[in-house]
Formats: C-alpha cells, structure tokens, sequence
C-alpha cells in the first residue's frame, strides 16, 4: 500500500475576521463557525465539501466518470480536523483520508493513479450551508424567517494541479522506516 500525502496552506485575509465583514457575508460567518465548532462538533465537520473537477478525463480513459466530473462531495467520517497555534500563529488544519471514502470514490481514485502523469485538474472547498429543506444548526433563519443565513454557499479556497503526479513522491508503507 502506497500513501501520498498532500498539503494546501491558506491565509486567511486580516479583513476576511472583520466585524463588518461578518455582519455583510453569510459566507464568512459560515466559514469562521466551521473553524469554531468543527473540532467539536460532527455536525458541523460533516458540513466540508470538496469539488474536483478536470478537462481530462476522456485523455485519461477515464470517461465513465464525467458525470461525476465538478459534483460536490461531502466530506464526513473520512475528514479530521484539527486546531492549535505555533510561535503565535494561529491554524486550522482539515486532513481527508480518502482510504475511508465510499467505494464508488475509491474506485475513481484507483482509476486515476495510473494516469496521473501530466493530469491537470482544479479542487474547491465549501462548506455547506443549511436551507430550509436542510437545517444543519440550531441557527435563527435569514431576514426572510426561511433559514437562508447561511446562503449563497461560496468557495472558501481552490487550488490548480497542473502535472500532478503522485507516484513520483508515494512511499510504499511496508518500505517505509
């Protein structure tokens, strides 16, 4: 069994923790009660979503997926979270362990190590927000009294892959020291 692992660091914006930010964008407050409550709260953790999305699917022969191509995936039980503070930095860390995603996941996953060289591709981050027809939190609704305080969802932070190839750095765990 190969592990690859994968850091994206984010910096939040001095403005983004603005009380006038907070009051104006439902996506800020979203976000920022994910970071307060989602290392204690499952509810909540499992509120994570993750876009992927690629041009390369048919080059990579893997066309079967397209449908899935640029769907949301919440992230659940495979997601850790984790915050804390070193030499007066504050972090916030999500790790996903995708050896616990569902099969069907698993299966694309597995579909793509082999032609990963040269794949490009884009991953978004979300946190879902609730709605009437899916109330998350115990929250007040919106001015509208439906429960849209949370509404629009907006991406909290994207990355480009561009090249990736994972098995030019995985380590094989029974070779490992």
């Amino acid at each position: 069994m190969c592990v690859c692992l994968c850091a994206v660091l984010f910096v939040l914006q001095a403005l983004f923790e603005s009380a006038e930010s907070r009051a104006q964008n439902n996506a800020v407050r979203l976000f920022l009660n994910y970071i307060d409550r989602a290392c204690v709260d499952e509810a909540v953790r499992s509120t994570f979503k993750m876009i992927g999305m690629t041009d390369d699917l048919r080059q990579m022969g893997l066309g079967m997926f397209e449908t899935y191509n640029g769907k949301p995936v919440l992230i659940t039980k495979s997601g850790s979270v984790f915050r804390g503070g070193v030499g007066g930095v504050e972090y916030f860390e999500m790790d996903i362990n995708v050896h616990i995603f569902n099969y069907l996941s698993r299966k694309v996953v597995h579909s793509m190590w082999k032609s990963f060289p040269g794949f490009s591709g884009r991953i978004g981050f979300v946190i879902q927000g609730a709605t009437p027809l899916c109330p998350l939190r115990d929250e007040a609704g919106g001015e509208d009294g439906r429960g849209d305080n949370e509404l629009p969802e907006q991406i909290c932070g994207c990355v480009t892959v561009d090249g990736f190839d994972p098995r030019a750095w995985a380590v094989s765990v029974t070779n490992a020291k």
